[in-house]
């Protein structure tokens, strides 16, 4: 009925994110979504579950709207609520998105972050990668990050690790 339409993979998905009015993103588990990252960087609001990796992108009601996961009328009453604003205030949340990316996600802050690590932290872990030749018990591989505890990226040995934040 024209109601979806399905496009295949593509390669360029930013003339997508420019004909949207907004994005969403109704997920179970997430690890941190780069759907929300562009949509927002692009300046769409975004309408998403509020589970980890997804709310992180969102201010609830600034920039787009959060709703429970597997909540199909929570998903429709927020994309009626985003439906029932005006266009300036669809942009505005747009706009809002758009810097909260750029205040939380900006790739020169997020590596920065990263460096700033602790020599003792550092240098305790790579003693351990080449003591034993890996990583200890509670540093984990990427996919260990769906769980659900918060992980904080701390080191790259071979593989991403994340750390518990209880282990900072």
């Amino acid at each position: 009925d024209g109601i979806v339409r399905f496009h295949g993979f593509q390669t360029d998905v930013h003339p997508f994110y420019e004909a949207a009015d907004c994005v969403v993103l109704p997920s179970y588990h997430e690890g941190m979504s780069n759907v929300l990252l562009e949509g927002a960087a692009t300046g769409r609001a975004l309408i998403t579950s509020d589970i980890p990796g997804c709310r992180e992108a969102v201010e609830d009601g600034v920039s787009g709207y959060l709703c429970p996961a597997q909540d199909a009328e929570g998903l429709t009453q927020a994309m009626r609520d985003f439906a029932q604003q005006s266009f300036d205030r669809q942009v505005q949340m747009g706009q809002s998105g758009r810097a909260l990316v750029e205040r939380k996600f900006d790739k020169q802050l997020v590596v920065a972050k990263g460096l700033r690590l602790s020599d003792v932290s550092v240098s305790g872990l790579l003693s351990h990668v080449h003591a034993v030749g890996g990583p200890p018990d509670w540093a984990l591989p990427l996919h260990a990050a769906q769980s659900g505890r918060v992980y904080d990226c701390r080191d790259r040995v071979d593989d991403m690790l994340f750390v518990p934040t209880d282990k900072l």
